[in-house]
């Protein structure tokens, strides 16, 4: 009887033969497989992340969503939007009462049209309002609107109201607020007292500007 050792080996051929091509078919299948993932691999990672940004972009709607709704921010708005229906009717009134201030200047550095003078504003409107105590209120005032982009620097140099002679220019936007508060005549001054009360908040503001510029321009002379 032959040994097993015996068998020839043209007999062990056929299976190994037919497991390497197993082995082939398999692997080929499987770069198949690694080719077709790699070359869908753009449009997946595409689809992703307009899938992840859709989501993103309807969490973003909802928490605007949200916080439109909030009392909060509701209020902020009304409140902002009054501030500037109060700049707009002292913008307004000062125009139609003191047409007189409003000019086109010609200096050594320009022509300024319908231009008017910084410390003729305050002068005009602590005549007009009594309840402004001070030069250094109504400046605070002037620069509220300055702020609010109602008033601009004829120089386009200017970025605080100065209570001298600087040359300033009102925006010529209307109110579109449906019933301004502050519209009538009788009305505008109660505007420039809702103005005031933002005075102190203003002055802090230009102090605090002030004191952080005297202490670098004090580091700058101790360094140079």
């Amino acid at each position: 009887m032959a040994q097993q050792n015996d068998i020839p080996g043209s007999l062990c051929v056929p299976e190994v033969g037919l497991l390497a091509a197993l082995k082939w078919s398999r692997n080929a299948k499987e770069q198949g497989h690694l080719k077709q993932r790699i070359k869908d691999l753009p449009s997946l990672l595409k689809n992703g992340f307009n899938f992840r940004k859709k989501q993103a972009d309807m969490q973003m709607a909802s928490s605007e969503k949200n916080a439109e709704s909030h009392p909060s921010n509701s209020n902020r708005k009304i409140y902002s939007e009054t501030i500037y229906c109060a700049g707009r009717a002292l913008r307004d009134f000062f125009i139609i009462l003191a047409p007189h201030l409003i000019n086109d200047r010609v200096t050594s550095t320009g022509k300024y049209k319908r231009s008017c003078v910084g410390f003729e504003m305050v002068d005009w409107l602590q005549d007009q309002c009594l309840f402004i105590l001070n030069r250094a209120n109504a400046e605070s005032i002037w620069q509220i609107l300055l702020e609010l982009g109602i008033l601009s620097s004829a120089t386009g140099k200017q970025q605080n109201f100065q209570d001298e002679d600087a040359y300033y220019q009102f925006s010529r936007d209307e109110c579109d607020v449906p019933a301004c508060p502050f519209g009538k005549e009788e009305e505008w001054k109660n505007g420039v007292r809702l103005l005031a009360h933002m005075v102190p908040y203003v002055q802090s503001r230009t102090t605090m500007l002030t004191l952080v510029t005297f202490i670098l321009l004090s580091h700058l002379l101790c360094f140079s």
